[in-house]
């Protein structure tokens, strides 16, 4: 319903909130700004609701959009695609009207059912980047390939510098019996190496014969007889000294005779035994108790250090010996030590007895035994022949006293030297014969 007035007021009663009276009109506002551009948009969550804001100048404003998104509707069906129709003309550009002011936002409405789908429409400009979702869960471990092919060998390492020399360890218990060995025979005697090859040109493994004070054994290796060595019996006590007899008086030097004619040049002689193998094995006082290291009857001698081994034939290991090659070989050691006082002395106990076996035998192929008189540590020597059956076979040096004896010599650190051959306890010299 309306009503006409004098100053042309009207009413307007089909506005939703009430009646508003059209006023005359009113000044020209101040003018706009000189260009608006739409600087981006964003998408933002449904909570956060829609704004707008100046990012440029008053002048050239630039505006950014933050519209919330809407919950994802259902997939309508897929309606058919309509021909292309023809481009029309583009129309003239009109001229940009002023910029009203930006209204408040209204709410949210309820979301609306989803359309068909329309035809397919030009690609548009990129859109703005999705919030990242996240990750996936780890898939299932997929089959092990196969296998490489092997790399190279890596050159080798520097040899490391020698530790220092430890402490000798406790007696290990003794090994089992072990086969028997082969032992040496000496069948006879004759003044000559010729005599003897001349009876005997061959022999078997054991065989041996004197040739004066040499022993000559068969070495089937090599297909010859084999000098060991001297053969003595052990050192006899001193004798009394005699009286020092008058010096005569000095002859004189008689003429130098005529040089003698050249003798005719002897037949070859045989080839010499291939190098003997040798090795030679050290214990030394590395810090011994007060009174010396205790060896217990039937116990080992320890054996430190294999000093020396030129052909690598010897095996040092748990205070054994191993001979990495059958055949026939010589020993020569050297021990120092002492037995504990009794308050007398007494013939069948008080003395230093060591033997060389194989280990689980008890055959002795070298020994040595002296009486203690009251004395500090004394020398006991033995030497000796044994013939290897088997390179696994083993060997030891065996305390065969009746009591527990002692090994001593001076310290090292009291000597001028740091070398143990200065002050060793124990020396063992090894010979391969053939």
């Amino acid at each position: 319903m309306f009503e006409e007035k004098s100053d042309r007021k009207k009413c307007f009663l089909d506005h939703a909130n009430g009646c508003y009276l059209l006023g005359p009109t009113g000044p020209t506002g101040p003018a706009g700004p000189a260009s608006i551009q739409i600087g981006g948009a964003s998408a933002v969550s449904f909570d956060e609701g829609a704004s707008v804001a100046n990012i440029g100048t008053e002048e050239n404003v630039i505006l950014e959009f933050q519209i919330p998104m809407g919950p994802t509707g259902a997939t309508g069906s897929t309606g058919p695609t309509g021909e292309m129709g023809p481009t029309g003309e583009a129309g003239p550009q009109g001229e940009i009207g002023p910029i009203g002011l930006p209204g408040e936002i209204g709410p949210m409405g309820p979301t609306g059912e989803t359309g068909p789908t329309g035809p397919t429409g030009e690609m548009g400009p990129p859109g703005v980047p999705g919030i990242a979702g996240n990750h996936g869960a780890t898939g299932p471990q997929g089959p092990t390939g196969p296998t490489g092919e092997i790399g190279p060998t890596g050159p080798q390492g520097a040899t490391g510098v020698p530790g220092e020399m430890g402490l000798p360890g406790e007696m290990g218990p003794t090994g089992p019996t072990g086969p028997s060995g082969t032992s040496v025979t000496i069948l006879g005697s004759y003044d000559s190496y010729s005599d003897l090859t001349r009876e005997h040109p061959t022999g078997s493994i054991g065989d041996s014969y004197l040739v004066g004070d040499d022993l000559y054994v068969w070495s089937n290796e090599n297909q010859t007889w084999n000098n060991v060595g001297m053969i003595r019996g052990p050192q006899g006590l001193p004798g009394t000294p005699g009286l020092d007899g008058e010096t005569g008086p000095t002859g004189p030097t008689g003429p130098i005779g005529p040089t003698g004619l050249r003798g005719a040049t002897g037949p070859t002689g045989m080839a010499g035994p291939e190098e003997i193998a040798t090795g030679y094995f050290v214990t030394y006082n590395s810090g011994f108790p007060e009174g010396g290291f205790a060896v217990h009857p039937n116990e080992r001698i320890p054996i430190s250090v294999e000093a020396m081994d030129n052909t690598s034939l010897f095996t040092l290991e748990n205070n054994t010996i191993r001979c990495g090659k059958e055949g026939v070989y010589r020993i020569d050691f050297i021990v120092s030590a002492e037995a504990l006082d009794s308050p007398t002395f007494l013939k069948n106990l008080d003395f230093v007895s060591i033997g060389f076996r194989k280990v689980g035998e008890q055959t002795v192929y070298a020994g040595g035994s002296v009486w203690d008189y009251f004395s500090p540590a004394i020398t006991i020597n033995g030497q000796g022949m044994f013939i290897v059956g088997s390179p696994d076979d083993t060997f030891e040096l065996v305390c065969f006293s009746k009591k527990t004896i002692y090994l001593e010599s001076p310290k090292l650190e009291d000597t001028l030297s740091q070398s143990y051959f200065v002050n060793p306890v124990v020396s063992i010299l090894i010979q391969y014969l053939g």
